[in-house]
């Protein structure tokens, strides 16, 4: 613990859990050590397990700032925190002269965010379309994972295989469609290298591209590619960009072995099968494993569905009721560090 900085996890929700627990992936130099959730969002007491170091969610931040070095605000892309809350706190830690890590979309002209102790992975390579009608070669094995919905665990199988391989000794290119996860040396895809492609012929280049710079620099090992978005609508609200950026990602790069994430349904089994034959029907993707997430669809819950789709957390226990196959072959729980090394071990042999 001795001359690292002890960083701060705020606003923590449960889709930040894989930042605690693979938390090796931010370097030696840092340390999580306290963790602060919103009080309404219902996680006090909750406790995280990080390879038997335990952190309970705690709600007073104020009180918890004396026990780091730096507050790291992050965001998970789905609960969002009222403007005047997230300044209220900016302003508190720098009142308390403490550094800040910023990986959030809100800006604040009139706040001065200096003390970073390291930005954002703000990608400066560029990416000059040399061959505007051309997909380049990534001549490295390239892992793909996707999702069916939100809360699916994407990130979490994302992040614990990037920690299993590289606990292994490869090197690992990550690209994460999530800017707070740029602190565990992954990549985010840059506004700049889309932003101004007006089809998504020339987007699909300019990603392909941009992940070919990225290959050539690092010469990982291996690159995993996270799609951003949802396979397709769940309905006409909870429609998920009607899957135009799996689209685009999954036609800038070919994948070597692909992972589904899913949420659970009924009849989950049947409908991972018609999934499979969509992606294989639409997007010439072949899925070679799925995660399954405890989570449920509450597509009952008119409230929830008109703030674009909520989701109900199950028991883990449950899913080994309902589905026999978990665990066994093709269908996994990998929030289970020892289901990470088996399905690594599986990858690897597949890649051989």
């Amino acid at each position: 613990m001795e001359g690292k900085t002890r960083v701060l996890i705020y606003p923590y929700s449960r889709l930040l859990r894989p930042f605690v627990v693979y938390q090796d992936l931010l370097g030696h130099d840092m340390k999580i050590t306290s963790v602060v959730s919103p009080g309404g969002f219902g996680l006090a007491g909750d406790v995280i397990d990080s390879f038997g170091e335990k952190y309970v969610v705690q709600t007073d931040f104020e009180k918890e700032i004396s026990h780091c070095d730096c507050v790291w605000f992050c965001e998970d892309e789905q609960h969002e925190l009222p403007e005047k809350t997230l300044r209220d706190k900016l302003l508190k830690v720098l009142k308390h002269d403490k550094k800040i890590i910023y990986t959030r979309k809100e800006r604040f002209d009139d706040i001065d965010l200096k003390p970073y102790i390291r930005a954002a992975a703000n990608e400066k390579r560029k990416v000059d379309l040399m061959f505007m009608n051309k997909l380049l070669a990534i001549d490295v094995p390239v892992i793909t994972i996707l999702g069916n919905y939100k809360n699916t665990d994407q990130l979490e199988v994302q992040l614990a295989l990037n920690y299993e391989f590289t606990k292994r000794g490869y090197k690992v290119t990550s690209i994460v469609p999530m800017q707070s996860a740029s602190l565990l040396h992954a990549h985010t895809i840059p506004e700049s290298v889309t932003r101004d492609q007006k089809n998504a012929n020339d987007r699909i280049i300019s990603i392909n591209h941009y992940l070919k710079v990225l290959a050539d620099d690092e010469k990982p090992d291996i690159m995993m590619v996270g799609i951003p978005g949802g396979i397709y609508p769940y309905d006409d609200t909870a429609c998920i960009e009607f899957g135009q950026n799996i689209y685009e990602t999954i036609h800038a790069v070919k994948s070597d072995f692909s992972i589904l994430c899913s949420i659970y349904g009924a009849w989950i089994e049947e409908e991972l099968e018609r999934e499979k034959d969509l992606l294989k029907n639409r997007y010439q993707l072949a899925i070679d494993l799925v995660h399954l997430s405890p989570y449920y669809w509450n597509k009952n819950e008119n409230s929830a569905n008109i703030r674009r789709g909520d989701t109900i957390e199950l028991d883990d226990d449950f899913l080994y009721e309902k589905v026999p196959r978990l665990d066994k072959s093709d269908i996994w729980n990998l929030r289970k560090y020892e289901n990470v090394q088996k399905v690594t071990d599986q990858i690897i042999d597949a890649l051989s």
